[in-house]
């Protein structure tokens, strides 16, 4: 996986490619064997709101 710039806790910046791809096989036979799951991130949901749309709306007409 490609990242902008260098993180120092990464584990992988110290290997080389080849050790690169060695620990990345690793790590997917612990996936495969059903002993480790990957770690997914829980994202909450964005909601955005359309101002022009709530500028723009006509106001309800009431007569008298």
């Amino acid at each position: 996986e490609a990242y902008f710039g260098v993180n120092p806790a990464d584990p992988f910046s110290s290997l080389t490619d080849e050790g690169r791809e060695k620990a990345m096989d690793y790590i997917n036979l612990l996936h495969a064997s059903g002993m480790y799951e990957k770690q997914t991130a829980k994202i909450i949901p964005f909601r955005s709101i359309d101002i022009l749309k709530m500028l723009y709306q006509p106001e309800p007409v009431t007569s008298l």
